[in-house]
Formats: C-alpha cells, structure tokens, sequence
C-alpha cells in the first residue's frame, strides 16, 4: 500500500541447525510484489523469515506442489506485525 517504492529488509530467524544467510534489502513498487532473492531462499531453507521496513507493506508467500499419487496442494501464507521490541535494530 502506498504510492512510493519502500525498501524491506529480510532476515532469516535462525534455528537450531541453520546457517543463517545475512540480510536482504528488496525494494517494493508502489501497488507491486516482488521475489524474494533465489540465493537467499535457498539458503533460509525452511526457516522463518522477518520482514521489516520502515512503512506499511503486506508480507506474503505462496506454494504449491504438484504432488504424487495424483495429489497436488497449494498454499498461502500471510504476514503478522511484529511488536516494536522483537525488531531487530
């Protein structure tokens, strides 16, 4: 939402067994979307990820699979604010 571009910054919430990949800055068009960079996807894994910017956005990710034995899923998953303590600085 909004009609400037706004930047984000991405950070793997690491765990117990992840190497977590450093920081990414993406930059959002106003009314647009964007891909998350392919390096850092592959290297969070299944982790988490912590979306920040110092505007209003809609974090959001989708998937699907095409499945075996004729069973395929897809799915969406949306962002929550998070409290100003937890934000990393």
């Amino acid at each position: 939402p909004g009609i400037d571009p706004i930047e984000v910054t991405l950070t793997v919430l690491p765990g117990s067994e992840t190497v977590t990949p450093s920081p990414v800055a993406v930059t959002v068009p106003p009314s647009g979307a964007v891909l998350a960079p392919q390096a850092f996807v592959e290297a969070a894994g299944g982790s988490g990820v912590l979306a920040v910017a110092a505007g209003t956005f809609v974090p959001a990710a989708v998937s699907y699979s095409t499945g075996r034995d004729g069973l395929s899923g897809y799915a969406v998953a949306a962002g929550v604010p998070v409290p100003d303590a937890w934000v990393p600085a």
